[in-house]
C-alpha cells in the first residue's frame, strides 16, 4: 500500500507541475504539517496539544506569505 501511495502521490505531483511553477506549486508541500497531525487524530484518536494549532497557524501564514504573487508581476 506505501508504494501505491507513493507512485499515486508522483503522478499528481507532476500533474500538478504541468499546471503549476515548482515555485508556486513546493509552499504547498507544507500543508503536510497540518494534515498528517488531523489525520492522526482522526484514525488514531491522538490529542492535539495548544502548542500545534499555533503552529499550525504559522504554517498556514507562511505558505500565503510564500505563495502571494509580487508587486508588479
Amino acid at each position: 500500500m506505501g508504494l501505491g501511495s507513493a507512485m499515486i502521490a508522483m503522478l499528481l505531483w507532476l500533474m500538478i507541475l504541468r499546471q503549476l511553477s515548482l515555485t508556486e506549486a513546493y509552499p504547498w508541500t507544507a500543508l503536510i504539517y497540518i494534515i498528517t497531525p488531523i489525520a492522526s487524530t482522526i484514525i488514531f484518536g491522538e490529542l492535539l496539544k495548544p502548542q500545534y494549532f499555533l503552529g499550525l497557524a504559522l504554517v498556514i501564514v507562511g505558505v500565503f506569505i510564500a505563495t502571494r504573487p509580487l508587486r508588479g508581476q
